[in-house]
């Protein structure tokens, strides 16, 4: 298995300010949660097995679900024993 982690900020982001407006209208960005706000850089495992660890950046929170911008995709996770999210900063 490979320690490479895939950083997905490191590519550009087109469609910051549309994202950002569909986060506030449906009220995803409250700011944080207990543990995690809304840009903390955060670490979990994903894929089909679980098995490759990502890095991204939490662009919204709805209650237990950190929602973070995905290979294209909006992807809400949790903090949970499969994920095992790791905060970076």
């Amino acid at each position: 298995m490979s320690s490479a982690v895939w950083d997905l900020e490191a590519k550009p982001d087109y469609h910051k300010s549309a994202r950002d407006k569909w986060l506030q209208e449906r009220g995803f960005n409250k700011g944080y949660n207990d543990k995690f706000k809304v840009g903390d850089v955060i670490e979990f495992y994903t894929g089909i097995n679980d098995h490759i660890r990502a890095r991204a950046k939490i662009k919204g929170i709805d209650g237990v679900n950190l929602y973070v911008y995905f290979d294209s995709y909006w992807y809400p996770i949790q903090d949970d024993e499969v994920r095992k999210i790791k905060k970076i900063s």
